[in-house]
């Protein structure tokens, strides 16, 4: 059931997505920003200006390539409702360039990396003729031939929902809404979810919800589940292996729309923010192995439609969003500057840099160097942070592999927080150690694949990788 405060509790974002569905837009901030590029790196955190978009946009996905480029596809600006364009930033000079348009003008779509690098984006909304329409089409990004192609299409079109990709490959698309009658009417729930399998380009619909909420997350755990998170703290977990949804009950404490959700090398999920009847401060745990919530330390500023972002050391950057600032003496509610740091060790939040330009609904993007690209928002420019990371970490080195059960548990030294295994230059759904984190990493199902001749590799989250490591088998 639908707690009978949502629609109150969400007015704000409901009224403005309806002014959206009708093309009244706001126009404000879309003003062209400077396009200076990044200079050398300096000691201190700082952001500076990067290379500015071609076209400005907001509602729009941005997506790393194995490359270390960005792709940023789709959204929609004041003089065009729904975009077709994309875009790579190219980190080596700090500079965008189209790429090949998709097939369609979509925004508040979704884009997730395939394993084999591959760029699928789904749904979203567009125009059909004058009228507006929920997407069902997807499409694939090739960055090596840099094309689009069509692949297989929704059962159910949908826009604002969430795609994941699990440890089998699969892209698990939940929730979202479709387009109302009336443009006048609220957008409607809809209540499903559906797998895509790459190797078959298909869609299949997978359990439905025990309940529809709207606004919501999903994070894939370190056990293979899903996590999703709905306003107002209503949460389900998705089990890949049964295909079905479970109740994890309700956080004790109200979770707002625009919140954000970010998976902690320890295996917990930090949920910050979000707008209820005001932006919140608030940030909680999420433990899977005890299924319990906790709190955690409060932000130094609440806000909403912000970014959060796990740095290279285990810490999460947080930055911008909308909140209350000053102005003339008047509070408001505005695009924020300011950004902050939490630190998992001590469970507390400290202020660190801030932005060069206020912004909400934009998109932060770790590159390979460690840098956080920081994009749009309604605005052409870009930024890069630095040295948010406190702790750089020498090569990883790998002196042992073994396999136990379905597990591949890889030994040696200077391993990074969320550092990644690799089975001839494949991605592996990896977890630290929870008591030897830098020297032992768990190939958490990658045991059934792996076999003797194969070349094991660990990336750590600045993108240092070990030399190769033959698997003779164990």
């Amino acid at each position: 059931m639908i707690p009978p405060n949502k629609q109150q509790n969400n007015a704000r974002r409901r009224s403005g997505l309806v002014l959206a569905l009708v093309g009244l837009l706001s126009v404000t901030g879309l003003v062209k920003g400077p396009t200076t590029l990044a200079s050398a790196q300096a000691d201190a955190p700082s952001w500076r200006y990067t290379g500015s978009l071609n076209t400005a946009r907001s509602g729009y996905t941005a997506t790393l390539l194995p490359s270390g480029k960005v792709l940023v596809t789709g959204g929609y600006n004041y003089a065009d409702f729904a975009l077709a364009r994309a875009e790579l930033y190219d980190p080596a000079i700090g500079t965008w360039s189209y790429t090949a348009s998709p097939n369609e003008p979509r925004w508040l779509h979704t884009a997730t990396r395939l394993k084999d690098g591959k760029v699928l984006i789904v749904g979203g909304l567009g125009l059909d003729g004058s009228d507006l329409s929920a997407r069902n089409g997807a499409e694939l990004y090739d960055p090596d031939t840099r094309t689009w192609r069509a692949t297989g299409s929704l059962n159910a079109p949908r826009f604002g929902h969430t795609a994941t990709l699990l440890e089998n490959g699969k892209v698990l698309v939940a929730a979202g809404s479709d387009v109302p009658d009336s443009p006048f009417d609220e957008p409607v729930l809809v209540d499903t979810a559906e797998l895509y399998d790459p190797e078959s380009g298909t869609w299949s619909f997978t359990d439905n919800f025990n309940a529809v909420y709207e606004n919501n997350s999903t994070t894939l755990l370190q056990n293979g589940k899903v996590l999703r998170l709905s306003f107002g703290g209503w949460s389900q977990l998705y089990d890949p292996d049964t295909g079905t949804w479970s109740s994890v009950g309700k956080l004790g404490a109200n979770i707002g729309s625009g919140h954000t959700a970010t998976l902690l090398p320890n295996g917990k999920v930090l949920i910050v923010g979000g707008l209820i009847y005001a932006e919140s401060s608030s940030a909680y745990l999420y433990d899977p192995d005890t299924g319990s919530w906790s709190s955690t330390g409060n932000l130094n500023r609440a806000r909403s439609s912000h970014t959060a972002t796990l740095l290279p050391d285990g810490k999460v950057l947080v930055a911008g969003g909308d909140g209350l600032r000053v102005f003339g003496g008047i509070t408001r509610r505005d695009s924020l500057d300011s950004s902050e740091l939490y630190d998992p060790y001590t469970g507390k939040w400290s202020f660190t840099s801030n932005l060069n330009t206020p912004r909400s609904e934009h998109t932060v993007t770790l590159l390979h160097d460690g840098k956080a690209l920081l994009v749009g928002g309604g605005l052409p420019s870009a930024e890069l942070g630095y040295n948010f990371a406190a702790v750089a970490f020498p090569r990883p080195a790998i002196t042992m592999a073994s396999v136990k059960g379905k597990k591949l548990i890889i030994t040696g030294e200077n391993f990074h927080a969320g550092a990644v295994i690799l089975i001839n230059g494949e991605e592996q759904g990896t977890r630290n150690d929870d008591e030897n984190s830098k020297t032992r990493l768990i190939g958490r199902k990658a045991g059934r694949e792996i076999k003797p001749g194969d070349r094991v590799q660990v990336r750590n989250a600045d993108t240092t990788l070990s030399e190769e490591f033959i698997f003779t088998g164990s």
